[in-house]
Parts: structure tokens; C-alpha cells; sequence
């Protein structure tokens, strides 16, 4: 799914249009009284002021911060990110392990639902857009944003392609699964645009006959199947996105 492209026309499951908010990451303004340099103190302000976590009974305590690296966001500018992890016992569903940007020069943070931060580059200057690993349902998917109209937006996701999205890890016993339960991630300009293009490669096991369900003692797979999934740049007076190479993949993926 790419807000600057035709891949509107691909599916996107209803469930997930409806109830996840992650298409619009909101910036938040830093008061003067937070010192940014100090965990501890943006710890406090994060539990305070980032309304996105929404967990009742979440405590000092139960946040981890951790600092990772620095990034030259593409038309926002200079952030470092961080990691953040709800540590405790909470309902099952809720997630816990999110990145959070922050720019020191804008005294601005924006609370990613990202599990895994992996930027993108999009330009020569090595500008990117935050990308990286979003958890769903047991399910892992790929998403990357723009900043645009002071705030960043969901610029491509692999939920919005094939009829049930493309996973990109599976953590649950099914049918047909991701050997280690994930896939890799792999950037390369491909086609020379100076835009990354996106590589998803793995193996797929295949732990049912035909027609039936899993057994449960079935621990090994019946076969096993080498997988690459690309999705290759392009742009428009629009923006930048990103199109799936090869639709005949839609039909070897999981639809667990």
C-alpha cells in the first residue's frame, strides 16, 4: 500500500484498515522542562505525554528506553531513536516494543509502532524515511513513512499487497510457515533510481498434505521452498513508492 501510487487497487483487509492507527504518526512538542539528554527524564515525559501507548495501569517501572542510533530523516531533519519496551504483565494483544524519534534541535518526539527500526534510504544525501518491523496478530509486516503536512504518514506497507497482506514473519503453528519464523530484509537499488529498492528473502515450510489440517506431531516440514520478494521504487510528482515486482508470489506466501 503506498499513499502516492495506484496500489490503492490492492487489498487491504478491512479489519486492519478499521482498527489499527498506524497510518499517521503525530508529533509531539518536548517542553523546555524535559531534559532530553536524560532517560530518566524523558522516560517521565513519554509516559505522560505519548497518548498512542494507551495502556492502563503503566508505570515508571514498566518503560525501558534505550538510545540507538542517529537518523537524517528525508524533509524532517536530524533525530536519534530509540527503543521502547513495555516490561510487564500485560493483556495479551497489547504491544510492547515500539521506536521513538526525537529531534533535540525541534524539541520533538514521534512514537513509532515499530518492533524493529530499519530506515530507508530514499535519496544520494543518504536522507531516509523510518521504516522498519510492525507486529500484528502473531504476524510480523514491513511499513515506512513520509514527513509531509507536519506530520509522517504511512508511505508503504506490505499489508497492502496480495489479497491478505504479505507477512514477513509468522510466529504461530500453521500449515505453511517462515523457517525461523521470519523473513530477511535486505535494501539495494535495484533498478538505479538512487531510491532503495525492498528485498524479503527466506525459505517457506510447508507442514501439510494436501486438503488436510497439521498434525501435531508433525515437526518437520513436508517441503520446503526458497522465497525472494521485491518490491522495486518508483516515483511520481507525488512522492516515492514502492510496487511488488512479482505477483505470482501472492500465491506462495502464508495465508495462515
Amino acid at each position: 500500500m503506498a499513499l502516492f501510487s495506484p496500489l490503492w487497487r490492492t487489498s487491504l483487509q478491512t479489519d486492519f484498515r478499521e482498527t489499527s492507527n498506524f497510518q499517521k504518526i503525530f508529533i509531539h512538542k518536548i517542553p523546555e522542562s524535559v531534559n532530553i539528554s536524560s532517560i530518566t527524564s524523558l522516560k517521565n515525559w513519554v509516559q505522560e505525554a505519548i497518548l498512542e501507548l494507551k495502556v492502563t495501569g503503566l508505570e515508571h517501572r514498566n518503560l525501558i528506553i534505550v538510545k540507538n542510533q542517529r537518523i537524517d530523516i528525508d524533509k524532517y531533519g536530524s533525530a536519534f531513536s530509540y527503543s521502547v519496551k513495555l516490561d510487564g504483565d500485560f493483556p495479551t494483544g497489547i504491544q510492547k516494543n515500539f521506536t521513538l524519534i526525537v529531534s533535540v534541535k525541534k524539541r520533538e518526539g514521534s512514537l513509532f509502532p515499530l518492533e524493529i527500526l530499519k530506515p530507508i534510504n530514499v535519496n544520494t544525501s543518504g536522507a531516509k524515511y523510518i521504516g522498519g518491523v510492525m507486529p500484528i496478530r502473531g504476524k510480523d509486516f514491513y511499513i515506512n513513512y513520509v514527513f509531509k503536512n507536519n506530520m509522517f504518514m504511512l508511505s508503504m506497507s506490505t499489508l497492502g499487497f496480495c489479497d491478505y497482506g504479505i507477512p514477513i514473519g509468522i510466529y504461530t503453528t500453521e500449515c505453511t510457515e517462515y523457517k525461523e519464523n521470519r523473513l530477511n530484509i535486505y535494501y539495494q537499488d535495484l533498478n538505479r533510481d538512487h531510491v532503495d529498492d525492498i528485498i524479503f528473502s527466506g525459505v517457506i515450510e510447508h507442514y501439510c498434505k494436501p486438503r488436510f489440517d497439521r498434525d501435531e506431531s508433525q515437526r518437520e516440514p513436508i517441503r520446503r521452498q526458497n522465497i525472494s520478494i521485491e518490491f522495486l521504487s518508483s516515483k511520481s510528482n507525488l512522492g516515492i513508492y514502492w510496487e511488488l515486482k512479482n505477483k505470482d508470489v501472492c500465491a506462495q506466501i502464508p495465508k495462515n
